[in-house]
């Protein structure tokens, strides 16, 4: 009868010190005093190579032990600890997570820590676009509607009053996509984006609410304010009508709340006045649904 052979491994990957180098995360382990003790080949690849030196000089250029350091929150708990960490590079912002592991001999003493570094700059990036996307209008790159209605609830609840809205209608978006094709009225649009984000502070919400429609948040921004900022936009449509290369009009109405009372009807106003300007300038009234609206989901919010 055929005896059965057992597989047999090389002895050289059994040792310990082999596994660690075949981790596709970097792993080095520190002494107690914080000297690097070992470092596997991806963790030099990530950190640099700095056996025998102390972690907080090699990667920190610190004279002590860092702030919040994991290996020591590690030794003093006896317990596993991740943290997270971010470097600047010359590739741009690189993104680590570090979880730290104390080793303990037989009694139980901690006697070493082992980290393991991986890289996750790529979900990071993917969270990022995510949360972009979630909050921002694709086509010209200014807050969607769901962020502005947020905005509104979180200024609501704050003290940055007064408050002004600017509510804004891009005239014949409709027209001069049947006659110039959706390629034109995006440039439109983006274009009317870009004078939106000109015209305001860093500060206040700009967002595209609907498919021709903007409308804007200002706190601590009293009626001259937001008169200067419609007054701004007004200017700019005219000194940079070449740059869009389409006959554009718009129409604009503004309000401003004292208080967070006044909000919801600040809104309605912005809307009504936006509606006037519409009709007083084309004859034509647009379609007013962003204040009936917000309005509702604001108030089904508060419930």
């Amino acid at each position: 009868m055929q005896s059965k052979r057992r597989p047999t491994f090389c002895v050289e990957m059994a040792r310990p010190e082999a596994i660690l180098a075949a981790i596709g995360d970097g792993v080095s382990i520190q002494g107690t005093d914080f000297r690097v003790l070992y470092q596997n080949p991806i963790h030099r690849e990530l950190m640099g190579d700095h056996l025998g030196a102390y972690c907080y000089q090699a990667y920190e250029r610190e004279g002590r032990v860092c702030p919040g350091c994991p290996m020591a929150l590690s030794f003093r708990s006896g317990r596993i600890h991740t943290v997270e960490r971010s470097v600047a590079t010359e590739k741009g912002m690189v993104h680590f997570e570090i979880t730290v592991s104390p080793l303990k001999d037989a009694d139980g003493a901690v006697v070493a820590g082992i980290e393991v570094v991986r890289d996750i700059t790529g979900r990071k990036q993917a969270e990022e676009r995510l949360r972009y996307t979630s909050s921002h209008d694709v086509l010209t790159g200014l807050y969607n509607r769901a962020y502005f209605e947020q905005e509104l609830m979180r200024l609501s609840r704050s003290r940055l009053f007064p408050v002004s809205i600017v509510m804004a209608d891009v005239d014949d978006l409709k027209i001069i996509n049947d006659s110039h094709g959706h390629a034109a009225g995006d440039r439109l649009l983006a274009w009317v984006a870009r004078l939106f984000l000109e015209a305001f502070r860093a500060e206040d919400v700009v967002a595209r609410v609907g498919g021709d429609e903007f409308a804007v948040l200002l706190p601590v921004a009293d009626e001259l304010a937001a008169r200067e900022s419609v007054q701004r936009i007004r200017k700019s449509m005219t000194d940079d009508h070449d740059a869009c290369k389409t006959a554009v009009g718009l129409s604009l109405g503004t309000a401003t709340a004292l208080n967070s009372d006044q909000l919801l009807a600040a809104l309605t106003q912005a809307d009504q006045r936006m509606y006037q300007d519409k009709l007083t300038r084309t004859g034509r009234p647009p379609r007013q649904i962003l204040a009936s609206e917000t309005n509702h989901s604001f108030r089904a919010s508060l419930d």
